[in-house]
């Protein structure tokens, strides 16, 4: 432990050493180095954070509000002289350790209120997310803490420089006020943070609001690192609006029970945005994007008290996060695929942060899309099946209309709903233009929803399948019989309707959810136990085995891994004997399903399912012989160390 001198003494040495401008030009490795400690170990130095900010106050006071105390020997002078200082890393560097200082003093003050609180034998509960008062308390501690009369001398100036119009003070400005929010709520009251977030949203919409000048897929250097001048550095939108995301999540939570549905409606706008502008970021700020994204995302889910908003003008009654998640999941799947690569980014983000509660409602949000989305699909599939059959039916009938009357020579096998031959559209077309403008669109909405479908179960086995870590895969289970019976009805309404088999995408769906539960059937089986798939109704697994005999392309493809993918104790081995079968020759085509079938293969056996190896060998053979995708695939199996494989060669 130190001793409040060493403290000191390291304090005061590592401030010279980051803060001081002559020591830029020969000493970068130091300075990055001293500002790490400094935003790393901020809290730690609040108190001399606090006391030498407060020797300072007078001559920031004495500025006019926005007047950039950049040059003066005040910390914050010097602390926002290195967030624009000529080396990008040091500017980097320095924003992070503003912001760290921020957050301690802000800290350092909830601290003194719940001290204050507790010395006078009241309950604490939740000193960072405390229930604050719209208006300023009318009782103040009897001895103000040092951290409170710098929160409150410094967030005047950050205010006015949210209010200019150089894009750097605009960013710099909304980053602090976020930072610092929760000390001015405890301080002055909620409607101060009220401000804050009107502000700070009407400075995101104003850079939203600027037209694109060039592709934000490029790299773009800070003005610290071009010199900058004296207008300083104008982000673009969609690299300026993740740090304006984070501002507002730090408000938001402090506020939420006071916000209107316009207020709500302007939040959701600035997610939208991320989502709908992520594929122009450059690679390798697209992380920033995500961690922007997730804090705004967090923000709109209550965890302290353990609801949402209740505010009847709030969004509709529609909960904000639901309504953002259910955003960027129709994005990904209709016009920005890129949306999934955040979606990943996220995920990854809350994993590394270790945020299981937040990690698991993001899941259970995004499933409960999924599958909503789904049953929407399947519906349009079946509407538009409807149409495609009339439109035929109708086709049909101008064809043999019009080779009555001569002008058209073309057989019956030309006619279809594509509309493809040229003879056929003009001669349906003089009849019927209307028509001809129906049966394209129906044709075009057909081959989107096919899409669609195929775009969500993509994004969830990507996301949960096979591939993914068993952490990951675990987040799903709680979905995974709630996804099985989706599928169930599915099936069954595209059965009724007449439409045969569902669309691509709905038997993928099922294999994802019986994956996630591989885990739980190892271990029931380990104890000679079965697992029941209570909603799955009485003999559906069995039908779908009989019908995929009648399944072709990839609704084939997708049908049988999803019953491969059933676990042996559920079903009857001979049953499935015909699967393996057809799968096999499905897969001397097909790598990825090679490979899907060799797994499932080595797993049925290693649970000792009574499979006649003896009728699968035939099938095996053709399987594994040369030149094959099965041999392929064993082979690769083989070479990274499964003795399943090799055994079955």
């Amino acid at each position: 432990m130190f001793a409040e001198k060493d403290f000191q003494q390291i304090y005061d040495n590592a401030s010279v050493i980051a803060l001081m401008e002559e020591s830029g030009a020969t000493r970068l490795g130091p300075r990055k180095a001293a500002l790490r400690l400094l935003q790393d170990h901020a809290f730690a130095f609040r108190r001399f954070f606090a006391a030498e900010a407060k020797t300072g106050l007078a001559s920031i006071e004495a500025k006019n509000l926005g007047e950039a105390p950049a040059g003066d020997d005040t910390l914050l002078g010097r602390m926002l002289a290195v967030t624009s200082a000529p080396q990008v890393e040091v500017a980097a560097s320095g924003r992070g350790m503003l912001d760290s200082v921020l957050q301690a003093l802000s800290d350092g003050v909830l601290c003194a209120a719940a001290d204050d609180d507790a010395n006078r034998v009241e309950d604490v509960d939740m000193p960072a997310a405390a229930e604050v008062s719209r208006k300023r308390p009318r009782e103040e501690p009897a001895v103000p803490a040092p951290e409170a009369a710098v929160v409150r001398g410094w967030y005047p100036h950050f205010r006015a420089m949210v209010l200019s119009t150089i894009g750097s003070d605009r960013l710099t400005g909304a980053r602090s006020l976020g930072a610092l929010a929760p000390a001015v709520a405890q301080l002055d009251g909620a409607a101060v943070v009220l401000d804050f977030l009107e502000i700070t949203l009407d400075a995101a919409e104003a850079a939203a609001s600027k037209p694109l000048v060039q592709e934000e897929n490029e790299p773009q250097e800070d003005a610290a690192a071009t010199g900058g001048g004296s207008g300083g550095y104008s982000p673009g939108a969609v690299q300026a609006m993740p740090e304006f995301a984070a501002a507002l999540a730090r408000s938001v939570p402090l506020v939420r029970h006071w916000l209107t549905g316009t207020q709500w409606a302007r939040l959701l706008a600035v997610g939208v945005h991320m989502l709908r502008n992520f594929g122009r970021v450059f690679a390798k700020r697209r992380p920033s994007v995500a961690q922007g994204f997730s804090l705004l995302l967090n923000a709109f889910w209550s965890e302290a008290g353990g609801e949402k908003s209740s505010s009847s003008s709030t969004c509709a009654n529609v909960a904000p996060y639901e309504t953002l998640v259910a955003q960027g999941v129709t994005l990904m799947v209709t016009e920005e695929e890129s949306v999934q690569s955040l979606w990943e980014l996220v995920l990854s983000h809350l994993e590394r942060q270790n945020q299981t509660e937040e990690l698991q409602h993001l899941v259970d949000s995004l499933a409960s899309t999924v599958l909503s989305l789904a049953r929407q699909g399947v519906e349009n599939y079946l509407r538009l099946q409807r149409q495609e059959e009339m439109g035929n039916r109708r086709l049909a009938d101008y064809e043999s209309k019009a080779r009555t009357d001569g002008t058209l020579t073309l057989g019956a096998g030309a006619v279809a709903m594509s509309l493809g031959s040229q003879d056929v559209d003009q001669a349906v077309f003089e009849q019927d233009p209307a028509f001809v403008l129906h049966a394209s669109y129906v044709f075009e909405q057909a081959m989107a929803t096919s899409e669609f479908l195929q775009k969500l179960a993509a994004f969830l086995d990507k996301a949960f399948g096979s591939g993914a870590l068993p952490g990951r895969i675990a987040l799903l289970r709680p979905w995974a019989e709630p996804t099985i019976q989706a599928v169930a009805e599915l099936v069954a309404v595209c059965r009724s309707g007449g439409a045969g088999p569902p669309p691509c995408g709905v038997f993928k769906l099922l294999r994802v959810a019986l994956g996630s539960l591989a885990f739980k059937y190892s271990e029931t089986a380990e104890r000679g136990g079965k697992v029941g798939l209570a909603r799955l109704p009485l003999g559906f697994l069995e039908e779908m085995a009989s019908a995929v005999e009648g399944y072709e392309g990839v609704v084939a493809v997708e049908a049988l891994e999803a019953l491969l993918a059933v676990p042996p104790s559920e079903v009857s081995a001979r049953r499935w004997l015909p699967v393996f079968q057809r799968a096999l020759g499905e897969g001397l085509h097909d790598a990825s399903l090679a490979r899907h079938v060799l797994s499932e293969l080595e797993r049925w056996r290693d649970a000792g399912a009574a499979l006649d190896w003896s009728l699968l060998l035939p099938s095996l053979a053709a399987f594994l012989s040369p030149g094959t995708s099965g041999a392929a695939a064993s082979s690769a199996s083989a070479a990274g160390g499964s003795k399943g494989a090799t055994a079955l060669r």
